[in-house]
């Protein structure tokens, strides 16, 4: 039979009072009861936290050992990703307080879960009190808020990376690079496929600088009609990918084969077609993909 063992005291919201949380993206404040349109993998999240307790009146109820010393400490992890991105301890004073975190780009997508915690920084070995929190790293009190930078689904990772770091000759001149992680159709895209952009590249750093541009948006539509040619590619060379297979939703399998989709009712036709005339079929996929013109 498992034992069960006792915690420690912990705070509410009674005590820890007046949370509020801040974002910024580069130094533009946004608000997030949406996606954000214009979010991309290059621009940085700042994070700020106020945050009011009552010191004294803490220590009391926790009945926490003069020598205890507390901490918050600010952490940010996201859908699709393992990272787990925390801030340095803040030691913790009487009164308002203001916390901060910075989150770099290329570590985050999706929608980004924001903690803030209590915990305590150096302990004792001995507790004055039996439920009193004393060893370090105890949680005292944790609260979270959401920011959704982007649409969930099966959606490919898009990073910064320089070319020349990952050994590409000439790397200035390259553009985008789709990374095969691995080719299991049942595992998550997000975690299959990642597009790089080069940040060697010129036109890459106006791109991610400047997403809106007239001449950057023709440069997002070439992106994605190659992205869409590089994910038939991968299609045509999956050799166990059938349509009559229901992948899981977001999963690699799922993603591939709505390309087929898009071009044929059946895998080995269009494999047929690919293989007598493999232009034909990228200029189909680019009649299907690219914006259609406009009228006037």
């Amino acid at each position: 039979m498992r034992s069960v063992t006792l915690g420690h005291l912990v705070a509410d919201e009674s005590q820890v009072t007046d949370i509020g949380w801040r974002l910024f993206i580069d130094s533009e404040e946004i608000t997030t009861d949406q996606e954000l349109p214009s979010w991309n993998y290059y621009q940085h999240l700042f994070v700020s936290c106020s945050v009011k307790l009552d010191l004294a009146k803490l220590r009391h109820e926790l009945h926490l050992d003069p020598q205890v010393t507390l901490a918050w400490r600010l952490s940010a992890r996201s859908s699709g990703c393992p990272l787990v991105l925390a801030g340095r301890a803040f030691p913790v004073e009487n009164g308002n307080q203001d916390l901060h975190l910075e989150v770099s780009g290329d570590t985050v997508r999706g929608t980004v879960r924001l903690e803030l915690a209590l915990v305590v920084d150096h302990g004792v070995v001995t507790p004055g009190h039996p439920f009193a929190p004393h060893r370090p790293g105890h949680l005292i009190f944790t609260t979270d808020h959401l920011i959704r930078l982007e649409e969930e689904g099966n959606q490919v990772p898009i990073l910064p990376v320089s070319f020349s770091e990952q050994g590409v000759k000439g790397s200035s001149g390259a553009l985008w690079w789709l990374n095969v992680i691995n080719r299991d159709l049942e595992a998550p895209v997000n975690s299959a496929l990642w597009l790089w952009l080069n940040t060697d590249n010129p036109r890459i750093q106006s791109l991610l600088r400047s997403p809106d541009e007239e001449v950057n948006l023709s440069w997002t539509e070439f992106l994605g009609i190659d992205f869409s040619r590089q994910l038939l590619r991968e299609a045509m060379q999956a050799e166990d990918l059938s349509l009559e297979i229901s992948y899981p939703e977001g999963s690699l399998g799922e993603t591939l084969s709505s390309i087929v989709q898009l071009l044929s009712d059946s895998t080995e036709k269009l494999r047929a077609a690919y293989r007598e005339d493999a232009g034909r079929v990228e200029a189909e996929l680019q009649s299907l993909t690219s914006e259609r013109p406009k009228n006037g």
